[in-house]
């Protein structure tokens, strides 16, 4: 079974009110739909980890979120989270994973191919002339109008389809123009980095070599070779091949239909989530962080509460914290520099913070 249709196979076992809805209004929904892969040496393809969603959580969330909301909703990372997550429960199992020669991690078998499907192209660089055919380019919008919503606050990143004739340029989460300010990077910008950091986040890092992407998938219906080639091409680093499926997501992308609000993540032969602002659905409290039960499993909080524990006895750590935990890193930290200074306009986000040790409850104050 091909990748995009093992992807699929997965979205369509999932129950009615987890797949888009035609509201009341008569307008029908659609979202993006990714997943991960893994390819053996014998062709045989695996679905780890699927996904849905086109959101991002405003910055200003992360004031208050402390981990425990999931703040890019869009498909492909979510998939990718999730994969995290896949690889931390699986890490001592030798189906997938050996011993490695540097201490104190696993080093995943080179007989699979991780690949990645996603329904639409990346959002950002490398979507550009696919979305340009449609959809008008934004118009700057200037601090005096609202800085929590303009392009000034993001210091000169492109934002979402603002500037259609820039370029190979970093460009932040789309929302629509008028949406509360994300610095959340753009898909392509997020995949580009992978090119030389892997796959595997912080955590996973810390336990396991760097894992690499070695395929992405998408409709040859909205595939624009140059604008991959200019987005994957900014960078040295791992190639990252690109392949067309010929078919299509039923619930794909339209200009009748309007954006699902919600999202889902799931592993397959895992836990499954319904995502709305980054947490659970029916979870989700205006400027607050959500409860314990509300906290999704693949929000940085939640895979350390499972996960703290084992990372810590292969790699223990001095950190108090996320933030220290992550710059302790020092060669990951240094190669991630290195990539966004490359890129160039790389903004940080907010720290989303919380405490390693000590905590028992998730809801911050």
């Amino acid at each position: 079974m091909e990748v995009a249709a093992a992807v699929v196979a997965q979205f369509d076992k999932l129950k009615p009110g987890q797949k888009p809805q035609t509201r009341s209004n008569g307008d029908q929904e659609w979202t993006v739909l990714a997943g991960v892969c893994l390819v053996d040496d014998q062709n045989h393809t695996e679905c780890i980890t699927f996904a849905t969603g086109v959101k991002v959580v405003p910055e200003r969330a992360r004031d208050y979120s402390h981990g425990t909301i999931v703040m890019d909703n869009h498909a492909e990372m979510l998939a990718l989270r999730a994969f995290n997550w896949w690889i931390l429960k699986h890490i001592d199992d030798d189906k997938y994973f050996e011993a490695s020669e540097i201490a104190g991690k696993r080093r995943f078998k080179s007989k699979y191919s991780v690949q990645l499907y996603i329904s639409e192209p990346p959002c950002g660089d490398a979507s550009m002339s696919y979305i340009a055919q449609d959809q008008p380019a934004w118009k700057r919008r200037k601090v005096s109008e609202d800085h929590d919503r303009s392009e000034d606050a993001t210091g000169g990143v492109a934002r979402g389809r603002a500037q259609f004739d820039e370029l190979g340029v970093v460009r932040t989460k789309p929302g629509r123009a008028d949406s509360l300010l994300s610095l959340s990077k753009s898909c392509s910008d997020k995949l580009a980095l992978k090119q030389v950091l892997g796959v595997i986040n912080s955590m996973v890092s810390s336990v396991v070599e760097p894992i690499w992407l070695e395929a992405m998938v998408v409709p040859e219906s909205k595939y624009v070779e140059q604008d991959f080639d200019r987005c994957f091409n900014r960078i040295d680093g791992h190639r990252i091949k690109v392949m067309t499926t010929d078919s299509e997501f039923s619930y794909g992308k339209h200009p009748d239909k309007v954006a699902a609000a919600n999202g889902v993540v799931g592993v397959v032969g895992g836990p499954i989530e319904t995502l709305v602002h980054g947490v659970k659905l029916g979870s989700y409290k205006k400027n607050r962080a959500p409860n314990p039960k509300g906290q999704s499993k693949f929000c940085n909080w939640q895979m350390w509460q499972t996960y703290g524990e084992r990372i810590s006895r292969d790699n223990p750590t001095k950190a108090q914290n996320y933030c220290e935990f992550k710059e302790s890193q020092i060669e990951r930290q240094r190669l991630k520099a290195h990539v966004q200074k490359q890129l160039g306009r790389w903004v940080r986000t907010g720290s989303d913070d919380f405490p390693l040790m000590g905590t028992k409850s998730a809801t911050m104050k």
